[in-house]
């Protein structure tokens, strides 16, 4: 085992890299021995006080949010109502301001494409949009399912955007949110196999349940 300086100070800083992991805020001591030990000592104040920043910042958030985010998000409408001009930078997705109601439900999609591998997951997906057809489409390096109502002039998109699913509609009818409530009613439900269905046919239309 080594003895020097440098190997207990590469030590003790990678115990206090586990506990940054867990979201616990660094001593400024963690950081100057983490920054004596990477041969940085040159940068520990300017680290120290972006570590104080961050922290004080967190704090001021969380005394924001502790009458929950409706009245935050309220708060911020005087302000969007005087604004006439808007400069806004957003790498990822459209900023909230101009996002459609389609765009804002795309991006908190939580059922992608891949539920559809189930066959009793297709079969219900059927039955909530019966007249839609499932195709699958190679473009621009992704793979994109497509769900289209032709006669109702209705589609969605679902592709993979790194961990998540991303969902696109247009049309008169949410295509995907109708296939998806009725499929996440289904797995809270303990995906019930077909033999547990029932079709109930009467004057309003068809109705599928399960026991």
């Amino acid at each position: 085992m080594p003895a020097s300086q440098d190997w207990w100070l590469c030590s003790a800083a990678g115990t206090r890299r586990s506990r940054l992991a867990s979201r616990t805020r660094p001593s400024d001591a963690d950081i100057r021995a983490w920054a004596d030990a990477c041969g940085a000592q040159d940068q520990a104040a300017d680290l120290i006080a972006s570590s104080r920043t961050a922290e004080s910042m967190y704090v001021e958030w969380r005394r924001k949010q502790h009458t929950g985010l409706r009245r935050l998000q309220e708060s911020y409408v005087p302000l969007y109502e005087r604004t006439r001009q808007f400069r806004v930078h957003s790498s990822d997705v459209i900023p909230g301001f101009v996002q459609t109601p389609g765009y804002a439900t795309a991006l908190l999609s939580e059922l992608g494409a891949d539920v559809l591998d189930d066959w009793t997951a297709r079969f219900l997906a059927q039955f909530a949009a019966p007249r839609a057809q499932r195709l699958t489409l190679e473009r621009d390096g992704r793979t994109e399912h497509l769900v289209i109502d032709v006669e109702a002039e209705t589609w969605a998109v679902v592709f993979r955007d790194g961990a998540r699913w991303m969902v696109r509609q247009g049309g008169a009818a949410r295509l995907w949110d109708e296939i998806t409530e009725r499929l996440a009613q289904w797995q809270a439900d303990g995906r019930p196999s077909v033999d547990r269905m029932r079709l109930h046919v009467g004057p309003d239309g068809q109705r599928l349940t399960w026991a």
